[in-house]
């Protein structure tokens, strides 16, 4: 059954053929926020080359716990044939990259690792041995912290490694639905309609070329919406730019689920002016905080905070 909104004014239509992958797309995005927050909340101590080891499997046993999930999508669609390693070495390998993360090639085709005087970079690295074909290892890791421990090359910031991993996990985890979606086509001969790479990258296309003055704006975002609803950067330019009713956009941003926490705590942050002389204008600005907050669902915000410390200082004035 098709799926009807309006934005703008006008209607926006889902397409019954994709509401599965809809589904199937939220199902493993929660999952993956679910598996991010644990991951973050997993402490290190002085970034070693063990503690990237320790932080890589943790990682991979994160995405094993998200694979036995997997496992019982599969059985609830009653596919008894395939195991977690199956899953693992005929499906799910392709669209596994959370090894990259950890020895992460950037542009300059670097390879971050670590030793004990840090996160370091070192250049053009081959892996020494790759990942079995039936589960996650991270041996290798031991076998280049040997061979590079005497190079001395820039150190990388503890913080911008954290960053890449948590990303890591979030992609390895919703990737992981292209597994589940090519294991139902090959056992049962079921298929999923997806949002192919070609509609991905014209919605990247269109989004990059959004322009306020344009008078056909509102319809080229209705058509980018279409192609691709789960690009965030759409939602980050209407919310930046405060195009159309706002409302109209929470109602989608709820169906697909998408989180937009950090884009509008940015957009929050340019409430408050540089100066704020009465009581009455800080709940002014409080009570507008809070309706950006509760439409699209956002539970913390640091400007918020902030506003609650000025209203503070005036009332203790």
């Amino acid at each position: 059954m098709s799926r009807n909104f309006i934005i703008f004014g006008k209607e926006f239509l889902i397409p019954s053929d994709r509401n599965n992958y809809i589904c199937l797309s939220k199902e493993y995005t929660n999952l993956a926020r679910e598996k991010q927050q644990k991951f973050n909340t997993y402490k290190l101590g002085s970034y070693s080359s063990n503690d990237l080891k320790r932080m890589y499997e943790y990682g991979c046993g994160l995405i094993n716990e998200a694979v036995d999930q997997s496992i019982q999508i599969l059985l609830s669609h009653k596919v008894y044939e395939i195991d977690s390693e199956r899953f693992i070495k005929k499906y799910y390998k392709p669209y596994f990259n959370w090894d990259k993360y950890c020895l992460h090639m950037n542009d300059n085709n670097e390879f971050i690792l670590s030793n004990e005087n840090g996160l370091t970079q070192y250049k053009n690295i081959e892996f020494k041995k790759q990942m079995s074909e039936s589960e996650l290892s991270a041996k290798y890791l031991e076998e280049l912290a040997e061979d590079l421990k005497n190079q001395e090359l820039p150190i990388r910031d503890g913080n911008e490694i954290s960053t890449i991993l948590s990303i890591g996990i979030i992609e390895n985890i919703e990737n992981m639905k292209y597994a589940l979606i090519d294991a139902l086509k090959d056992t049962l001969d079921y298929e999923i309609e997806c949002i192919s790479d070609e509609d991905k990258d014209k919605a990247r296309s269109l989004v990059n070329n959004f322009d306020e003055v344009d008078k056909n704006l509102e319809d080229k975002i209705i058509l980018t919406l279409q192609l691709d609803p789960f690009n965030v950067d759409i939602y980050r330019y209407i919310i930046n730019n405060n195009i159309g009713d706002h409302k109209d956009l929470a109602s989608l941003v709820k169906y697909f689920d998408i989180s937009l926490e950090d884009i509008v705590n940015k957009k929050l942050s340019t409430l408050i002016p540089s100066l704020i002389l009465s009581e009455e204008k800080a709940l002014d600005i409080k009570q507008e905080i809070l309706n950006y907050m509760n439409m699209y669902n956002v539970k913390k915000s640091s400007v918020l905070d902030s506003i609650n410390s000025i209203l503070e200082k005036i009332y203790d004035i």
